[in-house]
């Protein structure tokens, strides 16, 4: 991925593919590569211009992926995910994916821009979701979904959801309904919100 060989990049995720699910993929393949790059470039591995293009490139195959996958039990169909990313464009492709994961589930997912201010982000809640996923691919990112939880910690209905992509749940500091590690782990548990919308509703 790094080199731009995008024909071996397109073989590793149809193999993955070919062998699990999207969740699978995911958390296999495409998260190992997001943090890769996420770390990378913050060390300043490589000029910024050449981060951007990778990411473009590898959001095309994983989008070209997403859109030859075979169709899902609508387990999550009507729950509304605000998906925010904690620090940076890494975090912000990392929550676009998560998002065609949900989706590919039946949920409606919500982007929050990765430049928005913490005060945007509780702003776009008011949305109403059933959940805020804030995902972060690197300990600084980590630190900065803290403050994210923070600013909306007692806010009524929506669970709040971590994923700290590139940390253990035992990851101190983020005020969270759930810390997670796994994009596997992040659809079950919006798939299981439908069975709380459908008890409240009866």
């Amino acid at each position: 991925l790094v080199a731009l060989d995008l024909d071996e990049a397109a073989r590793v995720l149809r193999e993955a593919r070919a062998g699990g699910s999207l969740e699978a993929v995911s958390d296999a393949v495409v998260l190992p590569a997001l943090r890769r790059l996420a770390e990378d470039e913050q060390r300043d591995a490589w000029p910024q211009a050449r981060a951007a293009e990778v990411r473009e490139r590898f959001e095309e195959l994983l989008m070209e992926m997403a859109e030859g996958a075979e169709p899902q039990e609508a387990s999550a169909a009507g729950v509304r995910v605000l998906i925010a990313p904690a620090l940076d464009d890494n975090d912000a492709l990392a929550g676009r994916w998560l998002a065609r994961v949900c989706e590919a589930r039946g949920a409606t997912a919500l982007l929050a821009s990765p430049h928005a201010l913490v005060s945007e982000v509780a702003q776009v809640k008011s949305e109403a979701p059933d959940a805020v996923c804030i995902g972060a691919l690197t300990q600084r990112a980590a630190m900065h979904a803290r403050l994210v939880c923070k600013r909306l910690a007692g806010a009524d209905g929506a669970e709040i959801l971590v994923g700290l992509w590139a940390a253990s749940p035992q990851t101190p500091g983020a005020p969270a309904d759930a810390r997670i590690t796994t994009i596997a782990t992040a659809a079950e548990l919006v798939a299981r919100l439908q069975s709380r919308r459908l008890r409240l509703r009866s």
